[in-house]
């Protein structure tokens, strides 16, 4: 009798002490899709929600999914009172049988994060394709600042997964680089290349090929496209956000400021500095900024005293057009507890 009374105390302890786990700064809905069934050539449409446990602004980077047959796609910013939508396009041509693809958002701000959706489809009457294909045929890297660099992986696809050996990755443009990990393949091995573009010596709308040439299980040269719009700018960086608004900030909270270097040389932040008492600023991947590469500065909430906040975020660097770049920050800093963390 007494041991039963024991473990139903520890019962009843573990439950009250158990604290409830943390919800995610940002998860797909739904997590998973079924297109159900579709014929052996159509198209259908699906829009998923990423929700955010705060209401902050977004700022997307690449959408993708290892399938040629879907595609993702998204404006890049979102408010903090807009819902945040991903559109994902999944064509069943080339399909046969039941199918699940997964896709991934890439979120840059206010975290570094990779989300992914998955969906499932069963083709009716559908027929393999029997082609060597470099897919997407056509993809446009959108508008890009003068000296940016900008990366997609491109996918082989392949009658039956066959293994497959390549020769050269080239593109007769000398701002594009071709590149892949290996240059042979395993059967059912993702063949993927890698297309990145620096834009830097361009100006304008461009469109360049790729090119990839296999030597196994047959020789042949697959081509694909690329479409870019290069945007000259003056400044030589391009700061996102260009102004940081905290909201009701809490001790705990951190924005990210994502800093591109649009020079020809690698930058170096030589200070970084808040004029905002109770914040603290970081540099999270360093000082020192490639050519055509974002930094970041980590701005975060410490211990500041209730009530309005306003200021500077100072940042010095040694490029001499701009030695010192201000970046205005203000918010609202509330008490350490919560409402359900206070004691009664």
């Amino acid at each position: 009798m007494k041991k039963a009374a024991f473990l139903w105390l520890w019962f009843i302890c573990a439950c009250c002490g158990a604290e409830e786990a943390p919800k995610p700064a940002f998860t797909m809905a739904p997590a998973r899709h079924d297109f159900g069934k579709m014929q052996g050539d159509e198209a259908q449409t699906f829009i998923f929600t990423i929700e955010r446990a705060d209401k902050t602004p977004v700022w997307l980077g690449r959408l993708y999914s290892p399938c040629p047959c879907i595609k993702v796609e998204s404006k890049s910013t979102f408010t903090a009172d807009e819902p945040v939508t991903v559109t994902v396009k999944l064509s069943s041509k080339g399909l046969t049988g039941k199918k699940t693809f997964p896709f991934y958002v890439e979120i840059l701000e206010p975290e570094k994060i990779v989300l992914r959706g998955d969906v499932d489809l069963e083709v009716e009457g559908g027929k393999a394709e029997d082609d060597w294909r470099l897919t997407p045929a056509l993809f446009d890297y959108g508008k890009v600042f003068e000296g940016e660099v900008r990366t997609q992986v491109f996918q082989i696809l392949r009658p039956g997964n066959a293994a497959v050996s390549f020769g050269r990755l080239y593109s007769p443009c000398p701002c594009l680089f071709v590149t892949a990990k290996q240059l042979s393949f395993k059967e059912n091995e993702p063949a993927d290349i890698e297309v990145k573009v620096c834009s830097l010596t361009l100006e304008g709308p461009k469109t360049f090929p790729v090119y990839v040439e296999m030597v196994q299980p047959e020789r042949k040269v697959l081509r694909a496209d690329v479409l870019i719009e290069v945007i000259k700018v003056p400044a030589k960086l391009k700061i996102f956000p260009e102004s940081l608004a905290l909201g009701q900030a809490a001790p705990g909270k951190t924005i990210e400021v994502k800093i591109i270097n649009l020079s020809k040389r690698p930058l170096a932040l030589k200070s970084v500095a808040c004029s905002v008492k109770g914040l603290s600023v970081s540099l999270p991947g360093g000082s020192r900024i490639e050519p055509g590469v974002a930094g970041s500065i980590s701005v975060k909430v410490e211990n500041p005293q209730p009530g309005p906040l306003q200021g500077m975020v100072m940042i010095e660097t040694d490029c001499p057009e701009h030695a010192r770049v201000e970046i205005p920050v203000e918010g609202m800093a509330t008490d350490t507890a919560t409402p359900n963390e206070k004691k009664e």
